[in-house]
C-alpha cells in the first residue's frame, strides 16, 4: 500500500537516449547530507531523553544512577528511526531523502517508478551487505552498467539523476 499518492515514473530520459545513472560521488554527497539530518535529529532525541533519564533512574535514596540506560534507550532508537527516515522519504513523491534532493537524484524501481515503503525500507538493512567487507558492495557501483551498488541489485532499485522537468 502506497500512501503518497499515484506513482510518478521517470522512464528513460525525455532529453537523453538512455537513463542518466546517479555516479557514485553524487551518491556520496546526499549519504554525508543525510548521515548529517540524522546526527542532529539523534543528538536532539539525546538532548530530551538523556535528563529524563537520569531523573528516571535516581535511586530511592537519592543516588543517581549512570544515565547509560538512557544512551541505550536512544541506541535501540537509532535503527528504528533511520528505517522510517529512508523508508518514507524514498517512497515519497519526491523519490529521495533531503540529501538526494539536495544533490538531484531520486530513487525507482528498475522501470523507473516510485518505490514502496516496503522496498525503501528493505534497502537500509540490505546496506549492511554493501558495508560488509570493505565497502565493496558500494565500490562496485562505479563499474557497474547501471551504475547500481550491491543492494540495489538484492532489493530491485536505481538511483537516477532526476530529470529536470
Amino acid at each position: 500500500m502506497n500512501l503518497s499518492g499515484p506513482r510518478k515514473r521517470y522512464p528513460l530520459s525525455r532529453r537523453h537516449s538512455s537513463t542518466e545513472y546517479a555516479g557514485f560521488w553524487s551518491r556520496f554527497l546526499a549519504q554525508l547530507i543525510d548521515i548529517l539530518i540524522m546526527m542532529l535529529i539523534f543528538s536532539g532525541i539525546a538532548a530530551i531523553v538523556n535528563p529524563l533519564m537520569v531523573t528516571a533512574m535516581a535511586g530511592s535514596t537519592g543516588r543517581l544512577i549512570d544515565s547509560l540506560g538512557g544512551g541505550q534507550a536512544i541506541q535501540l532508537t537509532i535503527p528504528f528511526i533511520t528505517l522510517l527516515y529512508y523508508g518514507f522519504q524514498d517512497s515519497s513523491r519526491h523519490q529521495g531523502t533531503v540529501g538526494r534532493r539536495v544533490v538531484g537524484i531520486i530513487v525507482a524501481d528498475l522501470n523507473g517508478y516510485r518505490i514502496s515503503f516496503i522496498k525503501a525500507t528493505l534497502r537500509e538493512p540490505v546496506k549492511l551487505i554493501s558495508y560488509s567487507v570493505m565497502l565493496v558492495g558500494f565500490l562496485i557501483q562505479p563499474l557497474h552498467a547501471r551504475k547500481q551498488t550491491f543492494h540495489d541489485v538484492l532489493v530491485g532499485t536505481l538511483v537516477l539523476k532526476k530529470p529536470r522537468d
